[in-house]
């Protein structure tokens, strides 16, 4: 596991609603959700272009896709919301990484 992955004990709360957000049933076999949220994790935490992102999680331009197919759905506002519950305000750091796409 990587510095920039997601914990299994975070993942235990973000996958079940990245999951339900899966809405395409037709083509390719659909790349593991955990696999692009790390993706996207790396892209945020690292600051590099989508272009730059590492091969060992796939085409960038697959990463982006399901970046923008979970903006559009709104699922990174619902999981900024579930893990704000117990968030430590102290360690609260908010920026424009999640501006909603649809403004």
């Amino acid at each position: 596991m990587s510095r920039h992955d997601i914990s299994d004990e975070k993942w235990a709360i973000i996958g079940p609603m990245l999951a339900k957000a899966s809405t395409e049933t037709r083509g390719r076999k659909r790349k593991d959700d955990r696999l692009m949220f790390n993706a996207i994790l790396w892209i945020m935490k690292t600051g590099a272009p989508w272009r730059d992102l590492h091969p060992e999680f796939g085409p960038w331009k697959t990463v982006h896709k399901r970046f923008l197919e979970w903006a559009k759905l709104e699922v990174w506002d619902d999981i900024l919301r579930k893990l704000s519950i117990n968030a430590d305000p102290e360690a609260i750091l908010i920026d424009a990484t999640f501006i909603k796409l649809h403004q």
